[in-house]
């Protein structure tokens, strides 16, 4: 069973100190996720205050998707027992999973979507793989559910991040193919040394850009 730690803000310097003694890290089985099952000491671990302190990976997606754990604090740290890839893939199973009645637990999983995309896009910017997955995802939503401000909302915010990203990487080729080649300085010959310490040249003096 794999147990991933929740980390509360007032409590982190405490539960970095023994993060390596509850994280298991195995790799999880996408098919294998069952939301909505009953609390237990076998799924997941409280402190005394209530908050969720450890659970295993399908039982804290639920309490994500359930506003029972602060969107900001998981993305912040749940690298240390997972990757971007599976918790897209969870996200998007918990989407799926979720009946048309429950609503509030779709309307969230765009929630978390929508902080992950705006506030952690440094997390997906080398992620291709995971980047592509959301993409068809909230596609094919935002064509099922035309009207979903949600859905569409969501699926335009990831489009913009990816094209942004595209031209900033696009500009910066381009920079560098203008740049031209550095002029090294010359060196002084030897029979117009003086004295006086020989100068140390450094490359960076001599590049235009």
């Amino acid at each position: 069973m794999r147990m991933a730690v929740q980390l509360s803000g007032a409590s982190l310097v405490d539960e970095l100190s023994t993060m390596k003694d509850v994280v298991v890290r195995t790799p999880i089985n996408e098919t294998s996720l069952d939301f909505g099952q009953p609390d237990n000491s076998s799924n997941i671990i409280l402190t005394d205050t209530g908050a969720v302190k450890a659970a295993t990976w399908a039982k804290l997606i639920e309490k994500l998707t359930t506003s029972e754990i602060e969107t900001n604090d998981f993305l912040l740290t749940y690298r240390a027992f997972s990757t971007s890839h599976e918790l897209a893939s969870a996200l998007i199973m918990r989407y799926n999973s979720s009946s048309t009645q429950e609503k509030s637990v779709r309307l969230r999983v765009f929630g978390v979507l929508r902080v992950w995309i705006e506030k952690y896009w440094y997390d997906l910017a080398e992620e291709k793989e995971t980047q592509e997955r959301l993409l068809e995802f909230l596609s094919s939503l935002a064509l099922l559910f035309p009207t979903s401000q949600a859905a569409v909302s969501t699926k335009a915010k990831l489009a913009t991040q990816i094209a942004n990203q595209a031209n900033a990487v696009r500009k910066a080729r381009m920079s560098l193919a203008m740049c031209p080649a550095p002029q090294l300085p010359s060196i002084p010959s030897s029979s117009s040394r003086t004295s006086f310490p020989t100068r140390v040249w450094r490359l960076r003096d001599s590049l235009p850009c």
